[in-house]
């Protein structure tokens, strides 16, 4: 996966996480150069902020819009 397959508004499981998350912001931090996403909690209703990933732990469930 790319990160250009991942969209502001896409619901994602990102293994690691115990929840589904929709998807906010994408952003390459340059300070720890590494991906990025700002995304909000479904079952916590919390949102989470700078949180990194490796592409290959984040699975899409739907498409936003």
């Amino acid at each position: 996966m790319k990160v250009d397959d991942i969209n502001i508004g896409d619901l994602v499981r990102v293994w690691g996480w115990e929840e589904l998350v929709v998807v906010l912001d994408i952003y390459f931090d340059l300070s720890e150069q590494e991906w990025c996403l700002d995304a909000y909690g479904l079952e916590s209703r919390q949102m989470n902020e700078g949180l990194s990933f490796d592409l290959e732990e984040i699975k899409v469930v739907s498409r936003a819009a």
